[in-house]
């Protein structure tokens, strides 16, 4: 069965491209410089992610923290990383070299806890194998009877093949 399909990238022309690439990449992304020079607003591997994944000629505005703090705990309200094709998407980079399930399910999961329902995996020059891309796809499934109500809207994987949708079940 299907569990992944291939998203194509949008298709530019030269002139396009060039006026892209020649524009910085924090005004790209809709930050000042001194914004994306601060890593309480995009990390270092979310950097990375933002430089390959606009090079393919994908449109993103980055989302500043959200400025507003939870009285009783000191903490940030939770905000997802960017807005790309008008939805906003929680970024999980990867961790380490090789890409674990169970370490991928586990990010997925923080994630949706805090209501974060579009996720995007960025797995760097790695490969999903099969069995994750089952769990991916069935990731709803296992939690449809949780009475935390976990589930996603969204899956995209990004790995060296290419930009991925996963198929929910």
């Amino acid at each position: 069965m299907l569990k992944r399909k291939l998203l194509i990238p949008p298709n530019l022309k030269n002139l396009e491209k060039q006026k892209i690439l020649s524009t910085p990449v924090f005004k790209r992304i809709g930050l000042t410089r001194k914004e994306y020079l601060d890593e309480n607003i995009i990390k270092r591997q979310e950097k990375e992610f933002v430089r390959k994944f606009i090079k393919r000629g994908e449109k993103i505005v980055w989302i500043k923290r959200d400025s507003k703090v939870d009285i009783k705990t000191g903490i940030y309200y939770p905000t997802n990383d960017f807005i790309w094709c008008k939805e906003e998407w929680e970024l999980k980079s990867r961790c380490g070299k090789t890409v674990r399930d169970k370490t991928v399910i586990k990010r997925i999961n923080e994630s949706v806890d805090k209501e974060k329902r579009r996720i995007c995996l960025d797995l760097g020059n790695n490969i999903p194998t099969e069995r994750l891309l089952e769990k991916l796809s069935s990731y709803n499934i296992s939690r449809s009877q949780n009475q935390k109500k976990r589930y996603v809207k969204n899956i995209i994987i990004y790995d060296k093949e290419g930009l991925w949708e996963i198929i929910l079940k």
